[in-house]
């Protein structure tokens, strides 16, 4: 064992090898040995120093102290932090894991090896099993009711016991169940756990050292009894808990079957095959009384008169042999629901008890675990006040059924008044009612009459305002053409450029040049080759017919260009064209619509678009949205457009979370439609001439979109606005369109 003189080894009596035996420094915290005899010391240098033959064979110097040391079937394993370390002889390196991944430990407090050659480590993050570089790990998150494991070790049968700040783990069949005091546990401050070759767990606890049977553990974690029962092991026995230290916590079992624990006093060894054991069931009795402050004899039962409901017993257990570490439990029938644990207590005080009987029965054990499972009983019924007594509770109900009967006839008697009060002015109603159903009916006649008058006038007012309808879109078909006609002759003034340009080309074309060589050649078609090679004109051919052919490739590759300038503008005629029809529908038409209905509209339009294109919609509506008078065919031509240019912007964004918003929010007198998406975004210096005719900044875009939008929304007597951070961070276009309130 280590100590601040060095390491002593006892055989009959201590050897002590200390810095005369090349140890670094005197102060030993930590001795491991390994299978083949050699000593591994852990120094107050945080040196771990290997002592073999009782010399000093290595020395290895480490960033942080050694705490837990154990071995595998490849060698000594340490622990220096939160890592683990291979050690020897002739060397010091990092344990190597699969794949390069170690567990997440923080720091280690104890290894221990198990039975398969698996090291067990204890840490401040759980319980881990280490094996041949793969590691499995127990934390909160598997049961463990403190992440904290002070220390670890497996019995003979395989299970594996944790000590924690909160009880004892079990781990077995990889199910943790946890047991602490409150489960009959002598402390839950467990610092050091050994298993004895009885079936017993020695256990270094903040109360001191105690004795457990495994049986009454695995008992308890299988779910077979409701408690364990341990036994203390302190007093006169060895140092008290109170005499306790900050020292390493640490425990062992040697192989004549002792078992040692360190203490600030020296060591303490147990042999569990010697411990004196008291097997006489101890005497219990009830040797005292009191009740409302009065003494009573407490062999009898005991009738105590009305008072405070206050109850004081006291008990003992006459014992010769540790009679500090007798243990009681204590029951008020009548008031407890199960057995309370005690401890060494021997008073039971009980307050503001009701009227009525009870037993109080006390069980004890001895200082080895022994239980008097009979006891000492007393009877003792608290009388009650008057004000307590069932007669009083009697008289109570009988004058409140009394008053409730006085008050029952008295209302009875008050509800009659009211009845015939109420008889009498039903009879004047019923004269007023025949009365005032003569008028009533004269009226009626007089009303139908007027009625079927102005159902007549609606009629022509309906009919009337059919034919403002028909005049309406006949005037805004009207407009619509005029918009046509202007769009349509913009763009055709451009193809006509387009077109003249490939006229001019066609005439000015080479290819009478081609086919006056192609005439030559067949002039002397007979005699090709000599024509070539030794007539001046035919030698000239070849080099001329190359440039004629240059010629003609760039006079293709110009046409081509400008055919292509033309089909989009014949392409723009067609889109203005179908723009226009849908904006002519039922222009100039007021609606009443719903504004909900009305983007859902849009946004069905759109529907398939968005699909394709992957792009996800967000709708954010205030609730209670009004109604609004507008031209519906006009806003929904900007909705759509809206709506439709944030698809492409999402879409040239190559952003995989695609996304669309539509907000409605509901102002004074306003109400606000954005449409807000991720996309490309827009620069600074475009927010200002975005609603330009003819500006776009898409390849295939006219600017026509965002323009007559815009248009449309001051006829509509509101506004569409334009908002971006930059490029790359999307675009927010709002609609605001005023609401006509009733």
């Amino acid at each position: 064992m280590g100590s601040g003189a060095g390491v002593t080894y006892f055989d009959g009596k201590p050897k002590t090898y200390s810095t005369e035996a090349g140890l670094p420094n005197p102060y030993v915290k930590r001795v491991f040995e390994a299978s083949n005899g050699d000593l591994y010391l852990v120094s107050g240098e945080k040196d771990l120093v290997v002592l073999s033959e009782n010399k000093v064979v290595a020395t290895h110097s480490a960033m942080n102290m050694v705490v837990g040391m154990a071995e595998d079937a490849k060698g000594v394993v340490v622990s220096v932090g939160g890592a683990l370390y291979r050690a020897g002889t002739n060397s010091f390196a990092p344990y190597e894991f699969n794949h390069g991944e170690a567990p997440p430990l923080y720091w280690i407090l104890n290894l221990c090896r198990g039975r398969d050659g698996a090291i067990w480590v204890a840490s401040v993050n759980g319980i881990c099993r280490v094996k041949d570089g793969a590691f499995q790990q127990w934390t909160t998150e598997q049961g463990l009711s403190d992440p904290r494991v002070d220390w670890v070790c497996e019995d003979g049968d395989g299970v594996v016991w944790a000590a924690t700040m909160t009880g004892i783990a079990r781990l077995k069949g990889n199910q943790i169940r946890c047991i602490n005091r409150d489960n009959g546990l002598f402390d839950n401050n467990i610092y050091a756990i050994v298993p004895d070759r009885l079936g017993n767990l020695w256990v270094d606890s903040g109360r001191g050292i105690f004795r457990v049977s495994r049986q009454s553990l695995n008992d308890f974690a299988d779910g077979k009894t409701d408690r364990v029962e341990c036994v203390p092991y302190d007093g006169v026995d060895c140092v008290k808990p109170s005499d306790r230290t900050v020292q390493e916590h640490s425990g062992c079992i040697t192989a004549d079957g002792r078992i040692w624990f360190p203490s600030s006093k020296g060591v303490i060894m147990i042999d569990p095959a010697n411990v004196p054991s008291n097997g006489a069931v101890p005497a219990v009795h009830i040797d005292r009384l009191r009740a409302n402050g009065i003494e009573f004899d407490s062999k009898a039962a005991v009738v105590v008169q009305p008072g405070k409901g206050e109850l004081e017993l006291h008990f003992t257990a006459p014992s010769f042999i540790a009679p500090q570490k007798m243990r009681f439990r204590c029951r008020l029938e009548g008031y407890d629901k199960d057995w309370v644990e005690i401890g060494d207590r021997r008073l039971a005080l009980y307050t503001n008890l009701k009227p009525g009987r009870y037993t109080f029965r006390v069980l004890a054990a001895n200082a080895d675990g022994v239980w008097n499972t009979t006891g000492d009983a007393v009877k003792v019924q608290l009388l009650p006040h008057f004000y307590q007594s069932a007669s009083f509770y009697l008289l109570c109900g009988v004058l409140a059924a009394g008053a409730l009967a006085a008050g029952y006839d008295w209302r009875v008697r008050r509800l009659k008044r009211k009845q015939r009060a109420l008889r009498e002015a039903h009879d004047l109603l019923e004269t007023k009612v025949r009365e005032r159903t003569a008028d009533l009916a004269e009226a009626n006649a007089s009303l139908k009459n007027e009625i079927e008058e102005r159902k007549r006038m609606e009629r022509e007012v309906d009919q009337v305002h059919r034919q403002l309808l028909d005049a309406s879109r006949q005037a805004g078909m009207a407009e619509v053409a005029t918009g046509v006609l202007h769009n349509v002759g913009n763009v055709l003034n451009s193809a006509n450029v387009s077109a003249t340009l490939v006229v001019n080309q066609l005439k000015r074309s080479k290819v009478s040049s081609l086919t006056r060589a192609v005439a030559l050649m067949r002039e002397h078609a007979a005699d090709l080759g000599a024509f070539i090679t030794s007539d001046p004109k035919g030698a000239q051919l070849p080099a001329y017919l190359g440039q004629v052919a240059e010629y003609l490739a760039g006079e293709q590759r110009s046409q081509l260009e400008e055919l292509e300038l033309l089909r989009k503008h014949i392409e723009h005629i067609k889109e203005i064209v179908a723009m226009q029809q849908g904006y002519a529908k039922v222009l100039g038409v007021s609606e009443t619509v719903q504004v909900a209905e009305l983007i859902e509209d849009a946004l069905r339009m759109n529907t398939g678009a968005l699909a394709r294109h992957e792009v996800q919609l967000q709708r954010e509506y205030d609730s209670h949205l009004p109604e609004i008078s507008v031209d519906k065919h006009k806003v929904l031509q900007i909705l759509v457009n809206l709506i439709r240019n944030a698809k492409y912007a999402c879409d040239e964004s190559g952003r995989k979370d695609k996304r669309l918003t539509v907000r409605v929010t509901n102002g004074d007198d306003r109400v606000r439609i954005a449409v807000m998406d991720n996309g490309v975004g827009i620069p600074l210096e475009n927010l200002t001439r975005i609603f330009n005719h003819g500006f776009t900044t898409r390849k295939d875009g006219h600017g026509f979109g965002l323009h007559s939008g815009a248009l449309g929304a001051r006829e509509l007597g509101g506004t569409l606005l334009a908002h971006s951070d930059g490029p790359g961070l999307g675009a927010t276009f709002t609609l605001e369109l005023p609401v006509q309130r009733s």
